[in-house]
């Protein structure tokens, strides 16, 4: 199990974890003492054995749990959240640490505690319970279903830890974000105050999936479910003073959640900068850690498109050309060719985020193939080609005379010369967007995030048909500006489509 773990450690003196002779920190017997509360040594067993307790990750819907989730414990990117929908079901996440446990993300909408569910099930075995409450919301309502939840399971289940994340406070102002951060903690303590529970088990986090403090919440929570967080702690004091190391932590590279840390002060920066590293030397093990093997190929063509890695993408062999039927192999269903998708007839490199564009992904659908169309219309269901023609009119507005025309009103006061011209001039203007909008994308997939995505060669259409023109899918009719009959042209932003830049 330590081989899934980076730790700021690179020489140990007079430490053996495995217990064998001439160890300091671990006695005669092989076991790691700690001191108890009456002065004596006891030893606290290294594993939970068959208790594998779960940590419960609540809120209202679209308070930020889905997306929480997915960023700690699916390494989705902050600005692929955006895609996700609203929780209807619980899902399980399994982190498989030093302990083993499961996170449960909870349906919002649903009250767990009106009778009509077994709280048992449910409740029995948390050690944890995360509340996420969106800063930039009415925080009312949140505030009054968690003291709820907290006043009715802290009789019956008096083991759970409560911590209370107060969520997107990334975008508020510092002064805002401090008053409403310092309200949400004052006004959730009176309420449980005035219910009679003292000195109630809560914490608070500021939190934002755009920064490291959602890991560094996680982090502290966790720690809380570890019983053997004493033993870490001496232990890994024990190396820092041995190696004269400023921090040392235990950390999951998988989650980027440590586990421990020694018991000196740190600021977020530091552990920011742990974990960059570590993100670097994940990078650095997948990029010279590619699988060569190939698959067999039957003709020429085809080995030579198979034998395109990622490695050669880089080097001195040029950028790709592939046809869409070339492409198509590049879906993420083959450990040994990279994840590649088009956007506007360039192809860009998604290898990196296996878990978004590999098999199971929730963005599987735009590997291997060129998905322009439903990039800007965001129908993920019928538009997944590069066929863009006439996708402009998601951008045209709708005046209230065609309307009535279409309706057979009889009071069509607007010329058909100015028809026409208003027709043009809202086309001009809807083009100008379908352009920015495929741009957004284009500037994320080539060196966005952090130049985790880069392009690597152009899709070669030749002697390909796109056939009849394609019709607006609903979700892009209904995203249609309407506007008065005497409005002028105005910005048709079609504020229902989902842009790069909005990301």
């Amino acid at each position: 199990m330590l081989d899934r773990y980076l730790t700021s450690i690179i020489q140990v003196q007079d430490i053996d974890i495995e217990g064998q002779q001439g160890s300091s920190a671990v006695n005669e017997n092989g076991k790691i003492p700690t001191e108890s509360t009456n002065g004596g040594i006891q030893y606290p067993p290294m594993g939970f054995g068959k208790h594998k307790p779960k940590m419960l990750l609540m809120g209202l819907k679209r308070s930020g749990k889905s997306s929480i989730s997915s960023v700690v414990f699916r390494k989705m990117a902050p600005q692929d959240t955006l895609f996700l929908e609203a929780t209807t079901t619980i899902h399980k996440e399994s982190m498989q640490s030093f302990m083993d446990f499961q996170v449960w993300d909870m349906p919002g909408q649903i009250d767990y505690l009106d009778g009509s569910f077994d709280v048992d099930s449910i409740f029995t075995g948390v050690g944890g319970i995360v509340w996420v409450i969106d800063a930039q919301d009415n925080y009312m309502e949140p505030i009054g279903r968690v003291t709820d939840t907290i006043l009715q399971l802290t009789e019956l289940y008096p083991e759970i830890k409560y911590s209370i994340f107060i969520h997107k406070t990334d975008s508020l102002t510092e002064d805002f974000r401090e008053d409403t951060i310092r309200d949400i903690m004052q006004k959730t303590s009176d309420e449980l105050f005035d219910s009679g529970l003292e000195n109630p088990p809560v914490n608070y986090f500021a939190t934002s999936i755009y920064d490291h403090s959602i890991f560094e919440a996680f982090s502290k929570v966790i720690q809380g479910l570890v019983p053997q967080l004493p033993t870490y702690e001496a232990l890994l004091n024990t190396v820092a003073a041995s190696c004269r190391f400023q921090k040392v932590y235990i950390i999951d590279v998988m989650s980027k959640v440590y586990i421990a840390s020694d018991t000196t002060p740190s600021d977020l920066s530091t552990y920011e900068l742990c974990s960059d590293f570590v993100n670097a030397i994940m990078d650095l093990s997948d990029m010279y850690g590619w699988d060569r093997k190939q698959e067999p190929a039957t003709d020429e063509r085809t080995k030579d498109v198979c034998s395109q890695t990622a490695e050669s993408i880089v080097s001195s062999r040029g950028p790709l050309t592939l046809s869409p039927a070339e492409l198509s192999l590049y879906n993420g269903t083959s450990p040994h060719l990279p994840i590649l998708l088009a956007l506007n007839s360039s192809i860009y490199d998604v290898s990196s985020s296996p878990h978004l564009y590999g098999p199971g992904g929730a963005y599987q659908f735009f590997s291997g193939r060129d998905a322009t169309r439903a990039f800007v219309t965001g129908c993920f269901d019928s538009d997944l080609t590069g066929d863009l023609r006439g996708v402009e009119e998601m951008f045209v507005p709708i005046y209230s005379d065609e309307e009535e025309e279409e309706g057979g009103g009889h009071e069509v006061v607007v010329p058909t010369k100015v028809k026409k011209v208003r027709r043009e001039r809202d086309l001009r203007v809807a083009r100008k967007k379908v352009e920015e909008v495929v741009r957004g994308w284009e500037g994320l997939f080539d060196g966005g995030k952090g130049g985790k995505y880069f392009w690597v060669g152009r899709v070669d259409r030749r002697g390909e048909g796109w056939g009849a023109r394609r019709e607006l899918c609903e979700k892009a009719r209904e995203a249609r500006p309407r506007r008065g009959r005497d409005d002028g042209v105005g910005d048709g932003d079609g504020s229902g489509v989902r842009r790069a830049e909005d990301v």
